[in-house]
């Protein structure tokens, strides 16, 4: 299939550790099944994979479901499955479910609302009232009209120190206008024209965050976190940073303050069993630092250990997805991302997302600012 190595590799662990059977068993390959089903799902889906971020989504979709089900056939997959990729794609273009028709819709919505209405479930046969071809349908109507080869970029780059810049295509990041990013900051803020923001969790009353993660956003990135959409709701604002920077932090750390900038926080509670950490160094220091990981991981054994830091990696790296795609929107004036780590591994969890995507450091890049130094911020 063409353009298939836009797919995101799978890493070295998880071969080791999912291909220990395939000769014993005589299974297929858990790779070789990892790339055959993500090319047959972008066929029914009618995703060209030469599209890298819906490349990525359908990368991120199957390496899921492999870690948790061995890879389910495309054929055998079951309404939600298809509604959770949906989602996904909706969240990926910056779309709501007005964008969505009958009968989706109305299940997507009453999914998201947590509404006991019984029109979204046949409680008879405890599946979804839609059909999984309805649902396939659907998606590739969107597919039809957003999935399109990504243009070939060669990056800008700077002729000399203090001269213009040479365009290497018809396409480039537009250069910062702090103006326009404060004016975007300020309709989130009051909520007007599609804009949208929320207090912090623990400050809406103005009194300070419970928890030490979020003092720690609140110290680094302020009280607010906001939408990074145009068309955004109370039900619908996803994603959402812990802060903007629209002009250049005069308090952020020595070569970490940029003009508009997305903000994201990331506190470490206990460095040695933090998740935010790579897979070997945890699954290590979960066996010497037993009694002090978080409660829900306690007495877990090795493969649900793996499948806890794998869920919560795919949620960072979808969460990292969202802010590119917010990067891309032309109509969003923030386009690049700090990520404010309290601890050096988090630091590293980060950057190694990052690389993942391949994103220069000119656009998205991670640091470390520790919790008990509060001059140190980017709140502008």
């Amino acid at each position: 299939m063409e353009c298939e190595d836009n797919l995101p590799a799978p890493r070295e662990s998880l071969r080791t550790d999912l291909d220990l059977g395939t000769v014993i068993l005589g299974r297929e390959p858990i790779v070789d099944r990892y790339y055959r089903i993500a090319k047959d799902l972008a066929r029914a889906y009618g995703i060209t994979l030469c599209d890298e971020p819906e490349a990525q989504l359908i990368g991120a979709t199957v390496w899921s479901d492999i870690f948790f089900n061995r890879g389910i056939e495309v054929a055998d997959l079951p309404s939600e499955a298809h509604l959770q990729f949906l989602r996904s794609y909706l969240n990926l273009h910056g779309l709501t479910s007005a964008s969505v028709s009958e009968p989706v819709r109305r299940v997507l919505n009453w999914r998201s609302s947590g509404s006991v209405l019984e029109d979204g479930w046949d409680w008879i046969t405890g599946e979804y009232a839609v059909a999984p071809a309805t649902v396939v349908a659907e998606i590739r109507r969107l597919s039809g009209v957003h999935s399109h080869a990504t243009p070939l970029q060669t990056p800008a780059v700077p002729a000399a120190p203090g001269g213009v810049i040479v365009r290497g295509s018809d396409f480039d990041f537009p250069v910062c206008n702090p103006a326009n990013a404060r004016t975007f900051r300020s309709k989130a803020a009051r909520r007007v024209d599609g804009h949208y923001s929320v207090a912090a969790s623990g400050t809406s009353g103005g009194g300070t965050p419970g928890t030490a993660a979020m003092r720690y956003q609140v110290n680094k990135c302020g009280r607010t976190e906001y939408s990074l959409r145009t068309d955004a709701s109370r039900l619908s604002h996803k994603p959402l940073a812990d802060g903007l920077a629209p002009s250049r932090p005069p308090r952020a750390k020595a070569g970490f303050g940029f003009a508009c900038c997305i903000l994201e926080a990331k506190y470490v509670y206990l460095s040695n069993t933090t998740l935010y950490q790579r897979r070997r160094d945890f699954l290590r220091n979960s066996q010497i630092h037993a009694d002090r990981l978080p409660r829900r991981l306690r007495g877990l054994g090795r493969p649900a250990l793996i499948a806890a830091w794998e869920a919560t990696r795919a949620t960072q790296a979808a969460q990292f997805g969202l802010y590119m795609g917010a990067i891309a929107d032309l109509e969003v004036p923030y386009w690049r991302v700090v990520y404010i780590c309290s601890r050096e591994n988090a630091r590293q969890y980060f950057q190694a997302i990052i690389s993942l995507g391949r994103i220069p450091r000119s656009i998205a890049v991670a640091c470390v600012s520790d919790a008990r130094r509060t001059t140190e911020n980017w709140i502008v």
